[in-house]
This record gives structure tokens, C-alpha cells and sequence, in this order.
């Protein structure tokens, strides 16, 4: 029994190899990799600390940007900062990242932290709320992939309606996780049901 536990324990560690992008985790100390405008690596900021190694990238919007990018965010939107990685994911493949965000604006400033690929556009991560500030704590989001897709891979957070009271966003543990393939489970199953019968046969 404890030979087949192994067995079953290999078999699905095999089908879900991590396939992480370079410098994901940001432990170059730099980012190497990464096309990035207003950010930086740090091993920590206001007692928040990396997910996975020692690295994090700090994104803050502190000095002037490339406005045309900040325009694509939509209306409102002044001086942003963001970091940009290239990488090509295959149907079945899973992006996910780590993701903090502090809230430094109040009065209808709402500043905002965005995630895109081209299969979905901009999706809002989070958002300045009127008198709540500090940071959100980590939180961990994820994207399926159903196609091939060569995705620029975005994070950006952008001040709203000024330039002052800058929120800002950790970035840490991009990574691309493989799922097994539904055939492949099915002839898992069939494995395990036939090594079961053999062994009931010759006990």
C-alpha cells in the first residue's frame, strides 16, 4: 500500500511541473527581465516583507511617467507606475501571483492597482477606499489559460485625479503551473483501478 502511495504521489507531482517565468520571484535583486517604469526591488517597505524568497517588486508612482500607458487605464488616471514581463502560455497553463496593496489616498482619490494580459485587458486588483489606509496584506490571484497566448504580462498602480499620496503594490512569486491533462488522469485512474486488482489476486 505504502508503494502505491508513492507511486500515486509521483504521478501527480510529474503532471504539475512549475514552469516559472524568469526572475519571477525578483531574487536577481533587480528587475532583470522585467520592462519596468517607477519601480524597484526591496527586500522590505513598512514592515511588509517578500512570499517567496527575499525579493518583492515595489511599484510606486513617485516621479513623472510615460502618460500614454497611464491613459489605457482609463479616465482619471495621472502618473502611474508598472512592470512588464513578456512569456507565452499553452492551454492548461496557470499564471499566478502574490499581490499587496497599499491604500496612501481618501476623498474620492481612487487610486488603484491593475493586473492585464490580452485575453482579458485591465482587471482591477484593488482600489483606494475614502479613509481607509495602510496595506490590504497579501492576497494570491490566478489566470487559466485556454490558448496559446505570447501575453505581455502587466502590474501597474496608477494615482487617480492627482500626483501626490502615492499607493503603491508588491508584486512577488510569479509563476506558470501545468495541471495534468484530463487524459492523463483518466489513465491514472485506469493504473491504479488494474495495480488493485493484481493485488487482491495475489494476496
Amino acid at each position: 500500500m505504502k508503494r502505491l502511495a508513492l507511486i500515486i504521489t509521483a504521478t501527480l507531482w510529474m503532471g504539475s511541473v512549475q514552469a516559472t517565468p524568469i526572475n519571477g520571484s525578483f531574487e536577481t535583486g533587480d528587475l532583470s527581465g522585467w520592462i519596468n517604469d517607477d519601480s524597484s526591488v526591496v527586500t522590505g517597505v513598512e514592515g511588509q516583507t517578500p512570499t517567496d524568497g527575499n525579493f518583492m517588486a515595489y511599484l510606486v508612482p513617485d516621479g513623472p511617467s510615460d502618460e500614454g500607458f497611464c491613459d489605457q487605464l482609463g479616465a482619471g488616471y495621472t502618473n502611474c507606475a508598472y512592470i512588464i514581463y513578456q512569456l507565452t502560455l499553452s492551454p492548461g497553463e496557470t499564471l499566478s501571483f502574490d499581490w499587496n496593496f497599499r491604500d496612501s489616498d481618501c476623498c474620492g482619490f481612487l487610486d488603484a492597482a491593475f493586473y492585464f494580459n490580452p485575453a482579458t485587458g485591465f482587471e482591477l486588483l484593488a482600489q483606494a477606499l475614502s479613509g481607509v489606509a495602510g496595506w490590504s496584506g497579501w492576497q494570491t490571484s490566478s489566470d487559466n489559460n485556454n490558448t496559446n497566448l505570447l501575453s505581455p504580462v502587466i502590474f501597474a498602480v496608477a494615482n487617480y485625479g492627482d500626483t501626490v499620496a502615492n499607493s503603491a503594490l508588491l508584486i512577488d512569486n510569479v509563476r506558470i503551473s501545468s495541471v495534468p491533462e484530463p487524459s492523463t488522469l483518466a489513465l491514472l485512474g485506469l493504473g491504479l483501478v488494474g495495480m488493485a486488482a493484481r493485488r487482491r489476486k495475489t494476496v
